[in-house]
């Protein structure tokens, strides 16, 4: 099921083009509304959201662009759709130049041109069929959002019937005490076309609206076989059928050209794809009290089939009764079964249930494991996961760090330095602070004088984040015993990673390490020291 958000536009013309004129007609009072709420909803919910792990370019970067979508939707010219009657279909750039909500923030940005080749190879397609597009996914990374709240904000486009939409097995059971059971199959399209209702042994009919509304419609089929005696046509088969996430219920009457009416009860599961999920990964989902679960799906096997990851897919918030569609994912681990927090859970206020690492589930921060995470776009959120909780064994976060050699991550890195338990602990925060880095640099100028550069791309903030939060203790550390021969080396060697900075005058210090690696005869930070700076 495809995650909805939101679209919308502003109108920059795309070129000196002459547009068609705008029918007003073609969008009503109440497609707009439903369209400016939504947007009005998420620019609330997004500037609440933590990005304590954004940069500051990023977190600059983010609110000038929620500013421009409080413009958009105030301003409130939205896309028309033009060529898909009968249907809600998201447009990129419709045809009389109007931009939906992420095309006119990244024309604002300054990105008219990948707003323009957008528009020409996927113009109708949902944001989040857009997350493996690189040059959108780097516009994201710069601005400061993610790809589920780009998604977020493209409005829903699903059809009314989106509930009701599947393949779905059944049973209609007549006569006293239920004694006739009759199963059948019904297939419900997006739209009222191509419905059909399929009994044992019986050719497909078609099945025709009759009304609709909220949670419930009322259908009707026929003329059609008989389907509890033969030789006896029916007339009409006419069905209330109530959705209840993988369920409908309902009732059934059948009318004979005798004028005989005979009703029943009708009961049917929804065909999901993939495996019926485990009893107990059902029973946790239930727990859980969501609203109107649709479907359990596997997504993936792991650890010679030690974990299972499934998402959970039900009602989410909709606007004026149009359906949406929220998930969540869940990881069973040998019999335990948890939540993965994705991007719309914040972090201190992550749904109970939450998966937490044992002392025991080392294996679920080796290489390999990490490996599978990162093909499901889940590396980030699982980390988020883990470092929730302020106990989380010390090996998760040690596994995490190793994991940032694979590729630069720097979204990661923030998490890491900024973990509860990384800030307690000294040794992990010091190999935050030899992440690979380019050197500081500088250059003389034109009047003479001469510019210093300070490196502030890739793992340099982190880095930096870890250093200082060492620097501040630093002489606690050195008084302190226990204190391993890496932390103290790192501390010698800041001048090695900061050529135009320190954290304060670094001679008390660099004095009271130099005294302890005297004591212990450590060459290796005397080495270091050796190289100090008389000033930072």
């Amino acid at each position: 099921m495809a995650v909805r958000s939101l679209s919308v536009l502003v109108i920059p013309a795309l070129a000196v083009a002459v547009l068609p004129i705008r029918p007003m007609v073609d969008v009503t009072a109440l497609e707009t509304a439903r369209v400016r709420t939504h947007l009005a909803t998420v620019e609330a919910e997004l500037r609440t959201k933590d990005v304590s792990a954004l940069t500051p370019a990023q977190r600059q970067a983010r609110v000038r662009n929620l500013d421009v979508l409080h413009e958009y939707w105030v301003h409130a010219v939205f896309p028309v759709n033009t060529d898909f009657p009968g249907r809600r279909v998201p447009y990129f750039v419709d045809r009389y130049g109007t931009r939906c909500a992420m095309a006119y923030l990244i024309e604002q940005a300054g990105r008219g041109d990948l707003v323009a080749r957008i528009a020409a190879t996927h113009n109708n397609a949902y944001v989040h069929d857009l997350q493996d597009d690189p040059e959108l996914s780097a516009w994201l990374r710069t601005n400061g959002l993610t790809a589920a709240e780009a998604a977020r904000i493209q409005p829903s486009y699903g059809s009314p019937y989106a509930d009701f939409q599947g393949r779905w097995e059944g049973k209609a059971v007549f006569g006293p005490r239920d004694s006739v059971v009759v199963r059948f199959v019904t297939t419900i399209t997006d739209s009222e076309e191509g419905w059909t209702l399929t009994f044992a042994k019986r050719d497909p009919v078609a099945i025709r609206v009759v009304t609709f509304g909220g949670d419930s419609l009322v259908a009707e089929a026929g003329p059609l076989a008989n389907i509890l005696a033969p030789g006896q046509g029916m007339t009409r088969l006419h069905t209330v059928l109530h959705y209840g996430g993988n369920a409908l219920t309902g009732t059934i009457e059948v009318q004979y050209a005798s004028g005989a009416v005979v009703h029943g009860t009708t009961k049917a599961e929804l065909e999901c794809s993939g495996p019926t999920p485990p009893a107990n990964v059902v029973a946790f989902v239930r727990r859980a009290s969501l609203p109107k679960v649709r479907c359990i799906t596997s997504t993936d096997v792991m650890l010679d089939r030690q974990a299972s990851v499934f998402r959970v897919t039900y009602r989410g918030r909709g606007i004026f009764d149009v359906p949406e569609y929220a998930s969540r994912i869940a990881l069973r681990w040998r019999g335990r079964v948890g939540w993965i927090l994705d991007d719309d859970m914040p972090v201190d206020s992550a749904p109970p249930g939450t998966f937490r690492a044992h002392p025991s589930d080392t294996l679920l921060v080796t290489p390999s494991f990490i490996g599978k995470m990162t093909e499901r776009r889940l590396r980030l959120q699982w980390a988020r996961t883990l470092l929730r909780d302020p106990d989380v064994p010390l090996f998760v976060p040690v596994g995490l760090i190793a994991a940032l050699k694979d590729t630069v991550d720097e979204q990661l890195a923030a998490l890491l330095v900024s973990a509860p338990t990384v800030m307690r602990h000294p040794e992990l925060l010091a190999a935050l602070a030899h992440l690979p880095v380019a050197p500081d640099s500088g250059y003389r100028r034109n009047d003479g004088g001469s510019t210093y550069v300070s490196a502030s791309t890739g793992y340099a903030n982190a880095r930096d984040a870890a250093d200082l939060l060492l620097w501040r203790q630093a002489l606690t550390l050195i008084a302190a015993p226990s204190t391993t021969h890496d932390v103290l080396l790192t501390i010698a060697t800041w001048n090695d990673r900061h050529l135009f900075m320190c954290g304060a005058d670094p001679r008390p210090l660099f004095a009271a390490l130099r005294a302890r690696a005297t004591r212990e005869r450590d060459t290796t930070v005397l080495t270091a020291l050796a190289r100090e700076r008389p000033s930072c």
